[in-house]
């Protein structure tokens, strides 16, 4: 549109000069530039307020997505307050990192999904072709004007703060050293009961190894079922 103003402010001038020159008003020219340059200037207005000359384009998108981290058996997404004071939400596809834009766009989570997805949703106008891109010169030709996120997660996902994480994180800390702890103490009282009723259990290398696995099993159960309880109550307490 700046370029057929420019024309319309061209065609006075040229009016102008042969005005000067030959002292003879081409009115029907400059009736034209006149009209050129105020329909130019009203299609400006139009442009930035009402995308004048661009089409209105929704686009829908939705993406299967990973934890940005996972503890026993829960998975996380986390969530950050950027520079502008925006959430911003941190996941992970195909194995890299990612994360959301923060410039205001809401996000909303939906609790028990079937699968965790993320869908994304672009309401934008944009110049779809040469001639409108042309008619645009100096205007912007791309302009959006909604988006928001949904994340769909399970149940066993949720969304917490790097510093939640890490709370989380902790109570996982010291699982293997309980777990080794606890599995040599109860083979010691197990073997030791045993031998105690079968002496030839001392000697059995097979049956030694299948308590020992058993124990193994049962203990890590057992260890980990209070770790999950440790970590469930935490995210109750923060209602995540």
């Amino acid at each position: 549109m700046y370029i057929l103003m420019a024309l319309g402010f061209f065609i006075l001038l040229f009016v102008a000069y042969r005005y000067y020159r030959t002292h003879s008003l081409r009115w029907v020219l400059m009736i034209f530039g006149v009209l050129l340059i105020a329909v130019d200037w009203y299609g400006i207005k139009q442009a930035q307020v009402h995308h004048f000359g661009m089409v209105k384009q929704e686009i829908n998108k939705s993406v299967a997505i990973q934890p940005k981290a996972t503890v026993s058996n829960f998975n996380f997404i986390t969530i950050s307050e950027a520079k502008n004071g925006s959430a911003q939400y941190h996941y992970m596809m195909h194995n890299k990192a990612y994360k959301t834009v923060t410039n205001g766009v809401p996000t909303r989570v939906v609790r028990n999904a079937p699968k965790a997805t993320l869908k994304s949703k672009q309401v934008a106008y944009n110049a779809t072709s040469f001639w409108r891109k042309l008619l645009l010169i100096g205007l912007p030709d791309n302009t959006l004007v909604d988006s928001k996120y949904t994340f769909s997660l399970p149940k066993t996902w949720h969304v917490v703060t790097s510093k939640q994480l890490k709370e989380v994180t902790a109570l996982t800390s010291d699982t293997q050293a309980k777990i080794n702890s606890e599995v040599t103490k109860e083979v010691k009282a197990q073997m030791a009961a045993k031998i105690k009723v079968n002496k030839k259990f001392a000697k059995d290398t097979d049956a030694q190894k299948a308590l020992q696995k058993q124990i193994i099993t049962k203990v890590t159960t057992e260890v980990n079922k209070e770790v999950n309880q440790a970590i469930t109550a935490k995210l109750d307490a923060w209602n995540v």
